[in-house]
């Protein structure tokens, strides 16, 4: 099976490694026991309240957001639940508030873009081949697959997630990376959510310090045998 044929390529010294980069959370001046290889979540409990919270990123002027929660993630959380060509499966344990996936969240059906393809056509009065749904489903294959980076890559992607903008809340990026993402939650009931299974309260006025560390990142074999497909599994954030 495929986990012997890998097993059997690293005991016979045809096996590339990986440092896989890992997310450590701070929260007020306390390591948290666990590091996130996928992903961390900050939202509300109840999912039908919006969360409101302060984020910058790599010392940037903080910015006051209101949204249905916050995901931090890495290259290998980028590709959690994802089927590609080569097949990468990531699993997830539920828990309360448990994160939204990285891809999906980042994910823009092709049905969506052949309607904003079809609304700049009349716009620009271009060819009406532009809206076709292969075209359409071209597109959006390219840009979904734009949001997937490598797990070793030294940086973190966040995501805004069904973002409110009014009044005094602004979001200047829905979308992004950076080395250090500093919260501060200004919600009533908030928790903050490590890989779908570590969960801890996030109250208000509480400060959480997402980083990477060269020393956090977690060591992975994979069989370079030509006959194994490789894949992607998780981890242990204990390991």
């Amino acid at each position: 099976g495929y986990l012997t044929e890998q097993l059997c390529g690293v005991f016979s010294g045809r096996y590339q490694e990986m440092r896989r980069q890992r997310i450590r959370v701070t929260l007020e001046s306390r390591k948290l026991p666990v590091l996130a290889l996928n992903e961390v979540f900050v939202g509300e409990k109840d999912i039908s309240h919006s969360s409101y919270y302060e984020i910058s990123h790599d010392g940037s002027p903080s910015e006051r957001q209101k949204s249905s929660g916050l995901l931090v993630y890495t290259g290998s959380g980028s590709t959690s639940w994802f089927v590609v060509p080569l097949p990468l499966f990531d699993v997830h344990l539920p828990c309360s508030g448990s994160t939204s996936l990285a891809y999906n969240m980042n994910r823009v059906s092709s049905e969506t873009v052949q309607k904003l393809l079809h609304i700049a056509g009349e716009i620009a009065s271009l060819p009406a081949e532009l809206s076709q749904p292969q075209l359409a489903q071209n597109v959006s294959e390219v840009f979904n697959y734009s949001n997937v980076f490598g797990g070793e890559e030294q940086t973190m992607a966040f995501t805004v997630r069904e973002p409110i903008i009014r009044g005094i809340f602004a979001v200047g990026r829905t979308h992004g990376f950076a080395k250090t993402v500093k919260v501060v939650s200004r919600s009533w009931n908030a928790n903050l959510v490590v890989d779908g299974h570590y969960c801890t309260d996030f109250p208000n006025g509480s400060t959480a310090l997402l980083e990477l560390q060269d020393s956090d990142s977690l060591r992975t074999l994979t069989s370079s045998s030509p006959d194994s497909s490789p894949r992607l599994h998780q981890h242990s954030p204990h390991s």
